[in-house]
């Protein structure tokens, strides 16, 4: 095959690895277009070599590239019989080959990928970031909470109730001469905004959780009625330890303890089940998440809906929303963003900000 043609199927290859659980976009097509364009490649196993390297993220992954290269390409032959470094199955010192005869059929691991990132199954630190500049995010929290409480096109409730407060009409009689000239009504109690935060603290979401661990420190000190919970393959409630917490202090607890990959519908079932006094229609309930789930997508189905029938708002946080080009293909966030009141691109203190800058001018 000419490296022409391979040029113009570059695209529709990263498609295909995207179908097989690759993560890969247009970052990754550019550079493997870089080098077929530049011509030191030109037989085809050179060039499946160099794309190995760009797309292949996981021990996995570099097992199955050439197997995938060669059914795209139509590739024929005894090609990609390299021994890998490591074994699909998990045994030690023992390498992994291909069969050439019938290149698909691979052993394929104990779970399959339904989405990956870089980061994914790497220890996540459980502490507060200490460089975030805590005064400008209080003022821009607040200008947040003050929008989420009364949002435009909703109109306020009047400070006074409907039911009347004869022991305060009566006492202002008396001072008249027993003639009632003010009648008093019950003052309403203006209920505190109440926000609860899921935090994704998966491999996938490492870089970000710092920043959305110091901005949930922050709420608990401005008199907000605030939950944190904490979710990987278990969920765990944080609120206590984050109030014990400071910036650059020791980690919250270890992330071990919460487990390694992600369970989305596990955490919303938990939430329901055990915290659903929670959740009403004072609530603001906030999801920090990339979307990608190894869980069962069925509670996502079933659960996600109930919150968005009792809360006042959901607001899904996702920070690979801030890149370029990109698509949700996650099946748990897809079956959760009709529900949301907002899908946005957070994952820092710049980004926030932003948001809330976009939330006063709606």
């Amino acid at each position: 095959m000419a490296a022409s043609s391979v040029m113009q199927r570059a695209t529709g290859f990263t498609q295909f690895l995207r179908i097989h659980g690759f993560s890969c976009g247009v970052s990754e097509t550019r550079m493997a277009l870089s080098v077929v364009a530049g011509g030191r490649f030109s037989d085809l196993e050179a060039i499946a070599m160099r794309w190995r390297i760009i797309y292949a993220k996981t021990p996995q992954q570099w097992a199955h590239f050439g197997t995938l290269f060669a059914a795209y390409f139509k590739v024929e032959g005894p090609r990609f019989r390299q021994t890998e470094r490591l074994d699909l199955e998990g045994g030690e010192g023992r390498g992994h080959r291909v069969s050439a005869k019938n290149p698909l059929m691979v052993q394929p691991s104990a779970r399959p990928l339904l989405a990956y990132s870089p980061d994914a199954g790497s220890p996540v630190s459980l502490a507060l970031a200490p460089d975030l500049d805590y005064g400008s995010l209080k003022q821009w929290s607040r200008r947040a909470f003050r929008r989420w409480s009364h949002p435009r096109g909703i109109r306020r409730m009047p400070s006074s109730g409907r039911h009347m407060d004869w022991p305060k009409t009566i006492s202002s009689g008396i001072r008249h001469a027993g003639e009632v000239v003010d009648w008093q009504r019950v003052r309403r109690r203006p209920q505190k905004l109440r926000i609860v935060l899921l935090l994704d603290v998966s491999g996938s979401m490492r870089p970000h959780v710092p920043f959305f661990l110091g901005l949930a420190w922050l709420w608990t000190r401005m008199g907000l009625r605030f939950s944190l919970f904490l979710s990987s393959s278990d969920v765990a409630d944080a609120t206590t330890a984050l109030k014990r917490g400071r910036p650059g202090g020791k980690p919250l607890m270890e992330s071990r303890a919460l487990g390694g990959g992600t369970r989305l519908g596990h955490a919303f079932a938990w939430l329901w089940n055990q915290r659903r006094v929670a959740f009403d229609h004072r609530t603001i309930f906030l999801v920090a998440s990339d979307g990608f789930d190894q869980g069962d997508l069925r509670l996502v189905m079933d659960y996600f809906p109930r919150f968005a029938q009792v809360v006042g708002r959901i607001v899904w946080m996702n920070p690979l929303l801030l890149e370029t080009d990109y698509v949700p293909k996650a099946q748990a966030l897809l079956a959760a963003l009709p529900y949301c009141t907002e899908h946005v691109g957070v994952r820092d203190q710049v980004s926030w900000v932003s948001y809330v800058k976009t939330l006063i001018m709606a």
